[in-house]
């Protein structure tokens, strides 16, 4: 409904998952695919490392169910300017067993693939795994070479249940790693990172992307910050904290107290404060696998921690 709601606003809307549409559970394909048409909009789909069988070691076959459901895992096509690539990027040895990475079968598919497209369109490229941000991903220094040639580059990826956006330097690729619309453990209200559930919303004009924001479900659009107050959820200090969901390094965070501009904020790494003691609250431990820190926090001391 939240998606219905938000794609409205727009002449034209299409919809990405990005993988891990069911939680090992095969059975449930038929009824999210059901859902995703009541969307009303039309919806391209990325496998995910729980969208594989984990009784077939052989990943052809693994792919299987979520191929007859929704198509082949590794395909493109165009939408006006901008030439979509959706690939899985999920190396699959059976029983939920997995690293990040590409085949070099699909590398010499996607070199194919992108020698038909011009470099000025723009280029989105979809997966399940971070491909910037995860360690050891196979053939990822081929895959950046063979992107790179694209004016603008954009890598939507899923999987940490987070919210983290990385400039590659040497080239203009930009990844964006998409928090889940069903947080911690497909069964949460918030994600990792603080972020609560939600999706993300980009809006392209010719061949760039000329927006984007994080929708939380249920929140109006311009729900984008989560702040804390001095001397509350474990601080001791007199921080004013603002968790930025959607930040990137070119972002500048600034603190208004009373309205006269107290600065810029400093960015930090850290657990959400708020995340932190909803998770304690219910006897999460600290080597809990629910505990993550997030690096869009920024604080800044007020000089009234009342303002």
């Amino acid at each position: 409904e939240d998606i219905k709601k938000e794609t409205k606003k727009y002449p034209i809307s299409y919809g990405i998952t990005l993988g891990d549409l069911v939680s090992n559970t095969p059975e449930f394909f038929p009824i999210i695919k059901k859902e995703f048409l009541n969307t009303e909009i039309s919806f391209f789909h990325t496998i995910g490392n729980h969208d594989h069988l984990k009784s077939e070691n052989n990943p052809l076959k693994a792919v299987a169910d979520f191929e007859y459901h929704f198509g082949p895992v590794n395909y493109s096509f165009n939408r006006g300017k901008a030439h979509i690539v959706v690939m899985n990027s999920v190396l699959y040895k059976g029983s939920d067993i997995y690293k990040g990475g590409f085949t070099n079968d699909q590398i010499s598919w996607l070199q194919s693939d992108l020698s038909h497209v011009p470099k000025n369109k723009l280029l989105i490229i979809c997966v399940h795994i971070p491909i910037l941000s995860s360690n050891n991903i196979s053939n990822e220094k081929k895959f950046i070479d063979i992107v790179k040639q694209f004016n603008e580059v954009h890598i939507m990826s899923g999987h940490f249940h987070l919210n983290k956006n990385i400039l590659y330097e040497n080239a203009n690729i930009y990844e964006h790693i998409t928090a889940s619309a069903s947080g911690l453990w497909w069964s949460g209200t918030v994600n990792y990172c603080g972020a609560p559930n939600g999706y993300a919303v980009y809006q392209i004009k010719d061949n760039t992307i000329k927006n984007w924001y994080y929708k939380s479900t249920r929140f109006d659009s311009d729900y984008q910050i989560r702040m804390y107050t001095p001397y509350t959820l474990g601080d001791t200090e007199g921080y004013v904290v603002a968790n930025v969901w959607n930040a990137d390094p070119s972002w500048k965070i600034e603190l208004y107290e009373n309205g006269i501009n107290k600065g810029q904020m400093e960015q930090f790494t850290d657990y959400d404060p708020g995340t932190y003691e909803f998770l304690k609250s219910r006897g999460t431990t600290e080597f809990s696998n629910l505990l993550s820190k997030t690096d869009h926090l920024f604080r800044l001391k007020p000089s009234n921690p009342s303002a």
